[in-house]
């Protein structure tokens, strides 16, 4: 029992880690029991521990990770919008540099998760409204990106009205 008396730091320490390698039912689990939140970003939290080690970088580095794979999606959405390379690189530039694209890094928080699934979701609704060929795959990727948003925010759930229309669009 760690609560009202002093204890170790090492103690606390404890809890940031784990022995177990793929203990995804109890994150899920811990989650319900003790926290309102979805679990997909502390799924991948722990994969990042795994790899890289568990520690005060776990958080930042997974949603640079995340931050770098949101850049590539703007990018891409943007020269389709656009037509414009340097449209796309001015919008990258500017989603690095905002000091909520820089705080939202930095920090443990499922939001970078959030933002890359929301730009991942934009370009794939672009990819089937605008599909000659497999437009049927493209709305599985909507799905896809959607059913993320939502084991990431509650939310998330809101988009489900996304794929019902797109759906209904084929």
């Amino acid at each position: 029992d760690l609560a009202n008396h002093w204890v170790p730091a090492s103690s606390w320490k404890g809890l940031l880690t784990t022995r177990q390698f793929a203990c995804f039912g109890r994150i899920r689990s811990d989650l319900a029991d003790y926290d309102i939140h979805p679990p997909l970003f502390f799924w991948l939290l722990h994969l990042s521990g795994l790899v890289g080690g568990f520690g005060s970088t776990t958080g930042p580095r997974l949603n640079t990770v995340l931050h770098a794979v949101s850049l590539v999606a703007l990018m891409v959405l943007t020269r389709r919008m656009t037509g414009s390379i340097w449209a796309a690189v001015a919008a990258a530039a500017l989603w690095t540099f905002t000091a909520v694209a820089l705080d939202t890094t930095f920090f443990a928080r499922q939001y970078e998760l959030l933002g890359c699934l929301g730009l991942l979701t934009v370009l794939a609704v672009h990819a089937t409204l605008t599909a000659e060929k497999r437009p049927r795959l493209c709305a599985s990727a909507v799905a896809c990106a959607l059913a993320g948003m939502t084991l990431t925010q509650w939310f998330g759930l809101v988009g489900s009205v996304y794929v019902a229309i797109v759906v209904a669009m084929l």
